[in-house]
Formats: C-alpha cells, sequence, structure tokens
C-alpha cells in the first residue's frame, strides 16, 4: 500500500464472511495490520468490525436437544433409556423447518424421554446404522428396540407419540435396529475402510513398511479368514446334516 509492501500472514477462520471482513478492513483500516486485528474469532463465531458481541447469559439458549455421535451413542441409548432421535442434514430444508418443533419438543419432554439428534454429514457411519433413506428420520427407541416414526411432524403429534403412541407401533426387525449387533456391525463395516486406510498409512509411513510387505500380508490373512469361515461352515453345518442322515 502506498509503495510500501509487507506480507502479513492469515490465520484467521477460512470462512468466506471472513475473508470479506478482511477485504472491507484493507479499504477501510490503511494497512493490513489494522485489518487483521479487526477480524476476531470469538467462540467460533466471526466478528465483523464495529459488531457489537453477543451473550447467551448464564446457560440462557442452551439446548434441550441431546447431539448425538458415533462416540456417544451407544453410552447414552441404553436399554433403560427413552429417545426420540432425529437423523437430519444441515442442508435439508425439512430438518431446518422440523427445528424449532423439535427443540420445543425436548423442552416439553424433559425428565420423561430424551431427544437427540444426529448429523448425517459429519457422523457417517452411525447414520448409516439406521439405513436412513431420506431426511429427516425419526427413531424412537424404547427397551433397546427401534421403532420408525412416520406420521404427521407437528408438536403435538410428537408428543401423543412419544409419550404413548409408541407402544402401538411395531419395532424394526433386528437387522434394522441401530442398537442390535446387527446394526452395529453395519457401522463396523462402514467404518473398516478408514481403519485400514489409518493402518496403512501409519505401517508404511511411520514404520516404513514397504507396499510389497503389506500386500502379501493382507492376502495371506484373507487366505487365513477364508480357511477359518470354510472350517465353520463344515462344523456348524455339514456335519451336523450328517448327523441327522445317519
Amino acid at each position: 500500500r502506498h509503495g510500501a509492501f509487507r506480507a502479513e500472514t492469515w490465520t484467521g477462520p477460512r470462512m468466506m464472511r471472513a475473508f470479506l471482513t478482511l477485504l472491507v478492513g484493507l479499504c477501510l483500516a490503511g494497512s493490513p495490520g489494522t485489518a487483521f486485528a479487526q477480524v476476531k474469532k470469538s467462540s467460533g463465531k466471526v466478528v465483523l468490525p464495529g459488531a457489537v458481541k453477543s451473550s447467551d447469559g448464564d446457560g440462557a439458549g442452551k439446548s434441550a436437544v441431546h447431539q448425538l455421535t458415533g462416540a456417544n451413542f451407544d453410552k447414552l441409548v441404553t436399554r433403560d433409556s427413552l429417545w426420540f432421535i432425529e437423523v437430519y442434514a444441515p442442508w435439508c430444508a425439512h430438518c431446518k423447518a422440523l427445528e424449532p418443533t423439535w427443540e420445543a419438543l425436548a423442552k416439553k419432554l424433559e425428565g420423561k424421554v430424551k431427544v437427540g439428534k444426529i448429523d448425517a454429514t459429519v457422523e457417517t457411519t452411525l447414520a448409516k446404522r439406521f439405513l436412513v433413506e431420506a431426511y429427516p428420520s425419526l427413531y424412537f427407541i424404547a427397551r433397546g428396540e427401534t421403532r420408525e416414526y412416520t406420521s404427521g411432524r407437528g408438536l403435538s403429534q410428537l408428543l401423543v407419540f412419544a409419550t404413548t403412541g409408541w407402544e402401538s407401533v411395531s419395532p424394526l426387525p433386528f437387522w434394522r435396529s441401530p442398537t442390535s449387533y446387527a446394526g452395529r456391525a453395519i457401522g463396523y463395516l462402514w467404518e473398516l475402510p478408514r481403519f485400514l486406510k489409518g493402518l496403512y498409512e501409519t505401517l508404511s509411513v511411520d514404520y516404513g513398511v514397504s507396499d510389497t510387505i503389506l500386500i502379501a500380508t493382507a492376502v495371506a490373512f484373507t487366505l487365513f479368514m477364508g480357511l477359518v469361515f470354510i472350517c465353520m461352515i463344515d462344523v456348524c453345518f455339514v456335519r451336523l446334516m450328517k448327523v441327522h442322515v445317519d
């Protein structure tokens, strides 16, 4: 600026709003250093120059809806608890329309039924356990059984279902239930590629194991597991059939 050049390093958030703020600041402040100082990051939110920082107060505005993740789902959603869960996507218009109703429902049911939500775009593995086909998808989990809610999305309708209506709905079969062994197995299968990728990077980069050794090990392990599977089939089915025939 004005014939003087100086490099400044941008360390703020990589968000369009922050970059626009920086550009405005450069025009108004007269120097990059002053403009950088005007762009602040507070509690994960960008504060525009001259803006008044808002405060939620002591716990005010805190959501009554539990954010469920792959790390806390199996710990929180137990057989002794009642849960009404929404699987959503942030870009979904129907999900956005349901958000205030879902928040109001959580406050109405506080102390009776826990209300949660799962961001399917972030918790992809957990969402796969629900076998979701559309957003938002609503599920009621009680006594280890999962029931899908497919009726109206008004607050009164949701309240009736969460208190007594869920008992008249048949639970999903075990292979579709996210809390069953089958549901957890589906989650593990979807997580397997990520695990294998991390294992490969650890062995090849951190320990310097060659690709040839890794491929040979993978092939040998696959053959071994195939042999174990064949032996299990032989013991569990073939020999039992021979016993019944004899």
